[in-house]
């Protein structure tokens, strides 16, 4: 069984009645970051799964989901941001059913982020055709990331080889960093087996895999400065 026939936790409806926005750090800081992002970002309660937090799943705490610990790692370097997290696995629902809509995601421009880690992959059909991922993810990009913004992309969590592989070629091709996820989650170690009843929920990653997760970004984040 692959990464992503693990993972059974529905892409539709991960923020029921939950604004999908939050805000973190100082709001005057000089550094704004944007980061769009799917349950493993954060997963609002949903006790049919046994999932009543809302934060990063299957992290045991807030402050141990990857978010949390990327700003503690901005902390420690010194660095004064402010972040911006949108739980966009709305938008991975609705490339999969051939109509994008970006009405919910333009305005995230007017944040005017200096950087965008774009963690979004996983609930991509493992099917979809290459170019047209390629094209929706150009045309989110270009939708919510100011024209002076550096871009940090992830490859997926789960494997997904079209949707990873075109990730990595626009990395390549347009010069934006790049953060490899898809080795941590060939990992069983990284994943949260053992600590909930859903499978689904269990796929995702464990306190581990987040500062995994996190560790992999901060680094590709570093190339950018």
């Amino acid at each position: 069984m692959n990464g992503r026939e693990e993972n059974t936790v529905q892409a539709e409806g991960q923020m029921r009645n939950t604004n999908t926005l939050r805000y973190y750090g100082n709001p005057s800081a000089p550094k704004r970051i944007l980061i769009v992002g799917n349950s493993i970002t954060r997963h609002g309660p949903l006790a049919s799964i046994g999932w009543n937090r809302d934060w990063g799943m299957a992290a045991s705490a807030e402050e141990k989901d990857y978010v949390h610990l990327l700003l503690n790692k901005w902390r420690d370097r010194g660095e004064d941001v402010f972040l911006c997290v949108k739980q966009a696995a709305d938008w991975e629902v609705a490339v999969n059913q051939g109509k994008p809509d970006l009405s919910e995601y333009r305005p995230l421009a007017s944040f005017s982020a200096d950087v965008v880690i774009f963690r979004l992959a996983e609930n991509i059909g493992g099917g979809i055709d290459r170019v047209y991922f390629g094209r929706c993810l150009r045309e989110f990009l270009l939708a919510v990331a100011p024209p002076s913004a550096q871009i940090l992309l992830t490859t997926s969590f789960w494997e997904n080889e079209p949707v990873n592989a075109e990730l990595r070629a626009l990395a390549s091709e347009r010069g934006y960093a790049l953060a490899e996820l898809a080795p941590l989650g060939a990992d069983r170690c990284m994943k949260a087996y053992g600590l909930f009843e859903h499978e689904g929920v269990c796929a995702h990653p464990s306190d581990r895999g987040m500062e995994a997760i996190a560790e992999a970004i901060f680094s590709a984040y570093l190339t950018l400065s």
